[in-house]
């Protein structure tokens, strides 16, 4: 029996689908396809897919504290090269996944605030890897 929850979360995959064939490592991610090896490597991975998100034509920024797509995305570019160099951002990093955060405030915003609590959760696995190591 198809569930409610389950159905809303479909509706938001064949959303994501329609608006943007280029999301590969979003749907990697959430379907449980990708294979965690590195933590640094995984959240580059991670970021590489958030951008894939943020680049969506839809997405509505009126509620984040990034001001439109292109401000975002060069954030998380920078993120991304600091994470290559195995130098993570706590803090930063913390405020863009966080449940209040920016991320989660364009995703609610734009119809993939589903794609987006996974997505988050997976940041915290990873996260407590790399703060272990």
């Amino acid at each position: 029996m198809l569930l409610y929850r389950d159905l809303f979360y479909e509706m938001q995959i064949q959303y994501l689908e329609e608006n943007r064939n280029m999301l590969k490592k979003v749907k990697c991610l959430i379907h449980g396809e990708y294979v965690f090896c590195n933590p640094f490597e995984d959240l580059v991975y991670l970021l590489e897919a958030v951008i894939e998100l943020l680049e969506l034509e839809s997405n509505d920024f009126t509620w984040s504290s990034w001001a439109n797509a292109s401000v975002a995305v060069s954030e998380i570019r920078m993120l991304i090269k600091r994470t290559n160099r195995k130098i993570m951002d706590n803090k930063t990093l913390g405020v863009i996944f966080a449940a209040t955060g920016p991320l989660q405030e364009v995703s609610f915003g734009s119809g993939w605030g589903d794609a987006f609590v996974k997505i988050a959760d997976i940041y915290d696995r990873i996260e407590e890897k790399i703060v272990k190591t």
